[in-house]
């Protein structure tokens, strides 16, 4: 039986009942995060279409294909993880607008169309996705990613660039 506070949790972040044995408290941790992680393969699904239409140059037909392929990979997980956000009982946010306004991967260079400068852009090390619980912490900067939360821009090591950073030190902003 639910107490009070878990139901409200529930009709917040996991409206619906479900048979699985996980508590509450973890499904209202689980279902934000998966739709964070939906976002940004509804984000990187739609960048790699982008890359598979507009590719030219040297190598068209090869990176033409490859960008397919690889639009179909995410493509897949996406359901996947779309499907284990219902399963935990929540709303799956998978539409253009809120994978848009949810995804923490840097905006798609439009202009882009030449091959190689295609894959040279997309294999650029991305900063950890733990790390980018905020935009503003990582910026990119000739080709590779700066960790630039608050300490750092204080010209002082992040104690843990590679984990959640919530720039101040402090709480999540």
């Amino acid at each position: 039986m639910e107490t009070k506070a878990e139901e409200e949790i529930r009709s917040q972040v996991a409206p619906f009942r479900t048979g699985i044995d996980v508590s509450t408290k973890t499904r209202a941790e689980l279902i934000p995060l998966l739709n964070q992680r939906l976002a940004d393969l509804i984000d990187l699904f739609n960048q790699t279409k982008y890359a598979h239409w507009n590719v030219k140059g040297a190598g068209f037909i090869a990176l033409h294909e490859l960008f397919d392929q690889i639009a179909e990979r995410v493509e897949e997980s996406c359901d996947l993880v779309a499907e284990r956000v219902v399963t935990l009982g929540g709303r799956a946010e998978g539409t253009t607008r809120q994978a848009a306004a949810g995804s923490v991967l840097p905006e798609y260079e439009v202009g882009e169309v030449d091959g190689l400068q295609l894959v040279r852009t997309r294999a650029i090390p991305r900063p950890p996705i733990s790390s980018r619980r905020s935009r503003g912490h990582w910026t990119r900067t000739s080709g590779s990613w700066k960790h630039t939360c608050k300490v750092a821009r204080e010209g002082r090591p992040c104690a843990h660039p590679n984990e959640p950073c919530d720039g101040g030190h402090g709480s999540f902003t």
